[in-house]
This record gives structure tokens, C-alpha cells and sequence, in this order.
């Protein structure tokens, strides 16, 4: 009955969509949709001339919308779902077209890849990126292996920061929310000649948390963090432009398990209410070593130290544009956050329940050449380039399980090495056939390498359970993985008229393999090697009467071969993680994204998508799990990929429907300085699995999910006061399970900014 009403109301929304579409295609009015530059193909065009699914969003367009951060953007991208981590609220979790990755730990690489300013952000427990002042954002969607490279098999969050501009000015800008919420955000240009521009921006954000923890009184899950960046640009003359930018960030946003009062952790919460936890993990600073904080119950929280450099030197020659690209990051990260909340019967343990304590240091530096160009008098175009990647990480990380007062387990004590460095060559070309047929060939060749080595810090190890390199060598484990590896992408578009285009394209990536390294015990530090995804698209993009319309569509089909399955499950001493190449991955669908100027001021849109994910060729380890679970075996039934009913499972975040629509209407007030402009947003996504192997608390009902604000400002762009909500009708849905413990949704929260330009 449920699937029922799901198909009717999706087939509602898109007859709502098709309807708004013949009324914006009333009477002619001077309004017309944003043309959107992207770079989606490494090279600037337009997105209606693109043959890639990618949805775009202008800085305007992110302030209407609300979009403050990354992971707002799942709310109107077709086929994606996303949220915080675990634990750790400065890490995102995204999963477009069922692709997607919930490990921060270093031997795990994420399948939707986040690029700032065209440089690769390898670390997923980082890449809630603060947006500073911004020019766009590209959201591509499936695997982007020729022209992005590895670990984008589900797609790439683009962010490009806004370039120095060349007459002083800039904003400043103030807010208060819900849960004592602060911001103070801004960003100045300061050209010093034509030849040298300069640009300072920074932010401060500091919130009490929505959460009480009604054993230590703390409070919880608050975003907080600063940051300072600076961009420079040198233009000695029409040829050359060298973009650099450095910043410096501070994050503290973590994401602990909470609950409404009176209902339970284990289970999605039926109503809205007071956010509560129990542990009696304390926040209270502690400068102590890791294991010593974690023992005295003290030290919960997150702290992300980040410094980053980059490098765009552009040379115009031979006909076309050289980028050289460079990329410096060095994120310090250390946490101590409780996944139990004290227990899992709510004992409120003063050293928490499962607790992962974590110290680390990961550095990253990448060298991009890049040549994009012309040729043949425009007949042929070419994105051609060479790319190297190297990354350093140490990391000690510590587990903890107390079983009751004053006894609490050390699990283990270790601290991991391990580093990867990748190179490839990649090219594509684009045949323009005639005026209206294009076909693009393209390949890029990519060999990775990457090494571990394990220490293990414990004064008495269990014999023969010491976690170091030379007891993973002798159960067979290796300690270095090698990939080489040629993606292929081939595509052909055809232009209908001026206003429709058509394409079809197929394109392969992979992502990396690596190591289960949260393991306990050598034997449980397992390998999984990378995962190949292929992909078949097909769509339009289309501009509609007189561009007031714009409609894109595309239908795909995705094949992962060798998916690697992340799941994780209690045992008699605490959580075993693990993840294998246990099966393939199949996912088809539709998206269809679409802006209309229904009138001068009054604009609508939609982002439409429909998935119908499944697990195929289960290995014969996984055939196996299935045979002991019908036979009744214990350790078989709801474990990896297999339920407690011994099927196959379903994908997880992958609702058969995501749909968003909206709206924003401007209007200046006669004879006056000032207009107002509401905007809203509802997202409707069907019901969905969030844990690996279907436990029955992993499972969220349907759910609309409600935003809106209203800005007064002036015409002159000078002044702008806003007021918004985010889940305005506060709704709760489960986002997580791990080993039991239900992860749900932030609940309403409001922000209230003014906004000086000058």
C-alpha cells in the first residue's frame, strides 16, 4: 500500500510540474531562466551544451535556496542523499545514485568525490567545506573517470570560489538562530593595481547545540568553527593569470546519536520533542594523552585544524589554455566521540559506551597539468592533461567498551601509516561532426599505489593479536595495493535546433580499494580492492519558450562491478566494521531537472529523481551466508549484505524517489528603496533503508522536508535582512544505524542574517 501511494504521489508531483510548465508558457514576459556556466567538462561552457547529468547553482541562486554548506545541496539534486557522518559533524556522507561511503577512516576512499577550485579533496572526515564567498557550486552526477579521475564512481561536488574582483568592495554579515546560534561572516576586494587583485574573506560560527545530554548537562551537537582564506591574483599580462589562494579553518562540529525524550535510541523517533542523549562521556577539556581522557570519561568532541594552498597558473599557448594546478592540504583532526550514548540500555556509563578516540595528521599534495583547446578551425576540441597525487596520513586511533561501571575494555590501541600516490594521463576530444552532431572520445590511464604499516601501542597485547604490520603480513594480509587501470568515456550529441540538444554517452571509473583497518585483531584488517563502475546516460537539454523554460533529462543505467559493502555489527567485545567486494551493483533510473520564469520576478523549480537499485552476483562467500542463514546458522542472518529473512538487501539511500520543488517570487515595493523576496523548497523522498543489511530500524518512512525564508532588502543591493527556517514543520527521519543505535535528522531549526554589501 505504501509502494502505492509513493508511485501516486510521485506521479502527482510530476503532473504538478508539467502543469506549472504550460502556465509558464502563457504570455511572453521579460523574464528569462539564468544561462550557467559550467565546467563539467574541465572546460568552460554552457550547461546546456554539456552531455553530462550535472546540476549547477550561481551564488544567487545558493543564497535564495539557503544553501549555507555542502551538504545543504542534497536537497535539490535529483537522485542524491546525504548527511554528517557518524560522530563527526565536519565529515559528509554522500550518495548519489546509490554510490556512496559512511568510513572517515584514511584506508577508505569516498565514491562522490568534493573539489575546491579544481583541486581534489581526498579526506572525507573534512569535506564539510565552509562556503567563503562563492561562485558556483557543480554537483555532477555518476562516474567522472576521464576528466575528474578515481573516486568519483557516484559523482563529484564541484566548488569554485569567487576570484578577486577589481574594484574595492565586498559584504559583511551578521546572524542568530535556534540553539544559540552566531555567525559572523564577510569578505572584502582590495586590488592593488591591474596587475595584482586581492581578496580576504573569513567567518565565525559558533551554536550551542540542539541536543542535552541530561547526564553531564552538556550540550550537544553544535556547529562551530572559523576560518580565514586568501585569494591572489596576478595578471602581468593578457596571456597569463596566476590565481593562489591559502587558507587556515578550525572545525568542532560533531554529530553524537540523540533521541527524543521519552522514545528510544534504537529505533526512529515517532514525534518531535526535547533532543536528548545519555552518555556520561563529559565535553570538559582534557590536554591528556588519547586513552587517558577516554578512561577518566572526559574530552568528548571534535577539533579539525586545516591549512590549504592553492595554485591555478593559466598561460595561454599553441592555440589553447595550460593550467597548472597545484593543491597543498594538512587537516589535523583529533576526537573522542561515544557511538553507544553511554549504553545501549541508557546507563549513562561516565567513560561512555563504544567510544573511538582518534589522533591524526593527513597531508595531501597534487600537481595537475591541464591543455584545453581548438583546432582544425574549430572542428576539434581537446581537454587534455597529466596528473599527480600523493598523500601522507597518521593515525592513532583508540577503541573503548565499557560493560558496566568501572570496567571498561580497550579493544585496541594503535596507530596506522599509511600513504598512496597515483598518476595518470588522460585526454578527450571532441569531433564536431558537423554544425549539429558532435562525437567525444576520451580515456584517461590511472596507476595508484598505496602502503600501510600498523603499530601497536597497547603495553601487553593479546599473543599473537598484536596489531602490527608483521602479524598482518603472517595471516596473509598485504600491506601494499597496487591499481592500474584505463577508463574509457565515448559520447555523441546532437543539436535539434537551438534550443534542444541530445546525447548519449557511455563512461567507466573506479574507486580505490584499500583496508578494513578498524579491525581489532590482524586477521579482521581484511583488504577490498577497487570497484569499477560503467555507465550508460541518455538525455535532452532543452531551452523552452523563449527561455523562460529550461528542461534537462536523463535516464541512465549504472553497472558497479566488484561494489565494496561497508557494514558494521556487535560482537561479545564491541563493533566489527567490515567491507568486501561481496557483490555487483545495479542502479537505473530518471532525472529531470527544470527552471521556469513564470513571470518578471516569480520563479519556479523542480529536480526530479527516479532510481531502482538492487545487488547483483553476490559472491559465493555472500551464497554461502545465505545457505547458513535458511539453515538457521548463527553469525549469518542480517550481516553484510544479507537481511534477517536471508534475502539479498537493499541499497542503502537509495529511495526509488527524490523530489524537490520551489520557488522564489521578487517584488520592489513602488516608490521606494526596497523589495521583498520569499523563497521555498519542499523535498519529498520515499521510504529507504540506511543500514547495510536491512535491520528493521534501519528503515525510514517517506518524508517531505519543508524550507523557507523571506529577504528585505534594498534595490540598491546595499542592505538585506533575511529570516529562514530549515525542516520547518520539524520533521524526523532515521540517517544512520550503527551497531544498533538509530542516527536521526537535525530537528526546525531558524537563522536570522543581515547582510551590508558595499
Amino acid at each position: 500500500m505504501a509502494s502505492k501511494l509513493s508511485r501516486m504521489s510521485a506521479l502527482q508531483t510530476v503532473s504538478a510540474l508539467a502543469l506549472v510548465a504550460v502556465i509558464g508558457a502563457g504570455p511572453a514576459a521579460a523574464q528569462q531562466v539564468d544561462v550557467i556556466t559550467v565546467t563539467a567538462e574541465r572546460r568552460e561552457q554552457s550547461i546546456q551544451e554539456v552531455p553530462v547529468a550535472v546540476s549547477a547553482f550561481s551564488a544567487d541562486q545558493l543564497e535564495t535556496r539557503g544553501i549555507d554548506e555542502p551538504i545543504d545541496l542534497v536537497g535539490f539534486v535529483p537522485n542524491m542523499i546525504g548527511t554528517h557522518n557518524t560522530g563527526i559533524g565536519s565529515a559528509n556522507a554522500y550518495y548519489i545514485r546509490g554510490l556512496g561511503n559512511t568510513e572517515t577512516i584514511a584506508t577508505f576512499d569516498p565514491p562522490v568525490g568534493t573539489y575546491i577550485d579544481e583541486v581534489f579533496i581526498a579526506r572525507q572526515n573534512a569535506n564539510n567545506i565552509a562556503f567563503f564567498d562563492v561562485e558556483r557550486v557543480e554537483v555532477l552526477r555518476g562516474p567522472q573517470g576521464t576528466l575528474f579521475g578515481r573516486n568519483t564512481t557516484g559523482g563529484a561536488v564541484s566548488v569554485f570560489m569567487r576570484r578577486p574582483g577589481e574594484e574595492f568592495g565586498g559584504f559583511a554579515e551578521a546572524g542568530i538562530g535556534s540553539y544559540g546560534r552566531r555567525l559572523l561572516r564577510g569578505t572584502v576586494d582590495m586590488p592593488v593595481n591591474e596587475q595584482f587583485l586581492t581578496k580576504l574573506s573569513a567567518y565565525w560560527l559558533d551554536e550551542d547545540g540542539y541536543v542535552r545530554n541530561v547526564t553531564t548537562g552538556d550540550r550537544l551537537n553544535g556547529e562551530e568553527g572559523w576560518g580565514v582564506r586568501l585569494d591572489l591574483a596576478f595578471l602581468p599580462s593578457d596571456t597569463v593569470r596566476w590565481d593562489v589562494a591559502l587558507g587556515l579553518s578550525d572545525d568542532g562540529s560533531i554529530n553524537i546519536a540523540n533521541y527524543v525524550e521519552g522514545q528510544s535510541p534504537l529505533a526512529v523517533s515517532s514525534s518531535s520533542g526535547r533532543r536528548i542523549s545519555r552518555t556520561g562521556l563529559s565535553t570538559r577539556g582534557c590536554g591528556d594523552p588519547l586513552l587517558a581522557c577516554m578512561l577518566a570519561g572526559e574530552g568528548m568532541g571534535l577539533a579539525n585544524e586545516t591549512f590549504e594552498i592553492t595554485s591555478n597558473l593559466a598561460v595561454d599557448a599553441l592555440g589553447g589554455t595550460f593550467n597548472f594546478i597545484t593543491g597543498y592540504r594538512n587537516l589535523d583532526q583529533r576526537f573522542i566521540v561515544d557511538f553507544f550514548d553511554g549504553g545501549l540500555a541508557g546507563q549513562g556509563f561516565s567513560t561512555g559506551g563504544f567510544v573511538i578516540g582518534n589522533e591524526a595528521e593527513h597531508s595531501q599534495f597534487s600537481q595537475e597539468i591541464k591543455f584545453t583547446g581548438s583546432f582544425m578551425e574549430g572542428r576539434v576540441d581537446v581537454v587534455a592533461g597529466a596528473y599527480y597525487f600523493t598523500e601522507d596520513n597518521s593515525t592513532t586511533f583508540i577503541d573503548t567498551f565499557t560493560v558496566a561501571p568501572g570496567v571498561t575494555l580497550v579493544l585496541a590501541d594503535r596507530t596506522l601509516d599509511n600513504t598512496q600516490t597515483s598518476v595518470a594521463l588522460y585526454s578527450q576530444f571532441d569531433f564536431h561532426v558537423t554544425d549539429r552532431l558532435t562525437l567525444t572520445a576520451g580515456a584517461r590511464w590511472t596507476n595508484e599505489d598505496k602502503e600501510i604499516d600498523f603499530r601497536d601501542n597497547r603495553a601487553a597485547p593479546p599473543p599473537g593479536g598484536a596489531l602490527t604490520t608483521a602479524n598482518l603480513l603472517a595471516n596473509g594480509i598485504p600491506e601494499d595495493l597496487t591499481t592500474s587501470l584505463i577508463t574509457p568515456r565515448f559520447a555523441a550529441q546532437y543539436q535539434l535546433n537551438d534550443d534542444v540538444m541530445l546525447f548519449a554517452s557511455y563512461t567507466q571509473g573506479f574507486k580505490s580499494g584499500g583496508w578494513n583497518a578498524r579491525g581489532t585483531t590482524p586477521t579482521a584488517i581484511q583488504p577490498f580492492f577497487r570497484e569499477l563502475a560503467t555507465n550508460w546516460e541518455a538525455g535532452i537539454r532543452s531551452v523552452l519558450f523563449e527561455n523562460r523554460v529550461r528542461l534537462n533529462a536523463t535516464a541512465f543505467w549504472l553497472d558497479v562491478e566488484d561494489y565494496q559493502a561497508p557494514s558494521a555489527f556487535n560482537t561479545a567485545t564491541g563493533i566489527q566494521f567490515i567491507t568486501l567486494n561481496d557483490a555487483g551493483l545495479r542502479n537505473r533510473g530518471v532525472e529531470i531537472e527544470a527552471d521556469i520564469a513564470v513571470a518578471d520576478g516569480f520563479n519556479v523549480f523542480a529536480a526530479i529523481g527516479r532510481q531502482d537499485a538492487e545487488y547483483t552476483n553476490p559472491s559465493a562467500r555472500i551464497q554461502q551466508q545465505q545457505a547458513d542463514c535458511i539453515a538457521g546458522l548463527p553469525n549469518s542472518a542480517g550481516q553484510g549484505i544479507v537481511t534477517p529473512n536471508c534475502n539479498l538487501a537493499v541499497p542503502v539511500r537509495s529511495p526509488e524517489w527524490t523530489v524537490t520543488l520551489g520557488g522564489s517570487y521578487y517584488y520592489e515595493f513602488p516608490g521606494s528603496n526596497f523589495y521583498v523576496q520569499p523563497a521555498a523548497s519542499a523535498r519529498w523522498q520515499s521510504d529507504q533503508w540506511f543500514q547495510t543489511s536491512n535491520l528493521p530500524a534501519s528503515f525510514t518512512d517517506s518524508v517531505w522536508l519543508v524550507n523557507a525564508g523571506i529577504t528585505l532588502g534594498t534595490v540598491d543591493r546595499d542592505w538585506a535582512l533575511e529570516l529562514a527556517c530549515n525542516n520547518c514543520t520539524d520533521e524526523i527521519y532515521g540517517q544512520s544505524l550503527l551497531a544498533g543505535v538509530v542516527y536521526i535528522n537535525p530537528p526546525r531549526r531558524w537563522s536570522l542574517k543581515l547582510r551590508r554589501n558595499f
